[in-house]
């Protein structure tokens, strides 16, 4: 943690709305609201963790970038992802 603070923001439920809302997957609207959603999250976590850089300061990594978090958001690991990776 002195070196680099890693975060990894993701979404549960992006599926079950769009069902739930009658949205097709491939749709204009889901491509709309993905970026949508997407981009509120990366802008809030920025935010979040420019503020937390000046409370807290910046770790060993990010000197200079007046961020706090080497990473904000990730793609949660499914069963297909982790046999195409190799992973367990």
């Amino acid at each position: 943690a002195m070196k680099h603070r890693a975060l990894g923001l993701g979404v549960l439920g992006y599926h079950s709305y769009l069902q739930k809302n009658m949205i097709p997957f491939e749709s204009f609207e889901a491509t709309q609201f993905n970026a949508r959603a997407f981009k509120h999250i990366r802008e809030q976590a920025e935010a979040a963790s420019k503020e937390l850089a000046n409370i807290y300061g910046e770790p060993e990594l990010l000197k200079g970038y007046g961020m706090r978090n080497t990473t904000l958001m990730a793609i949660a690991p499914t069963t297909s992802s982790s046999a195409i990776l190799g992973q367990t």
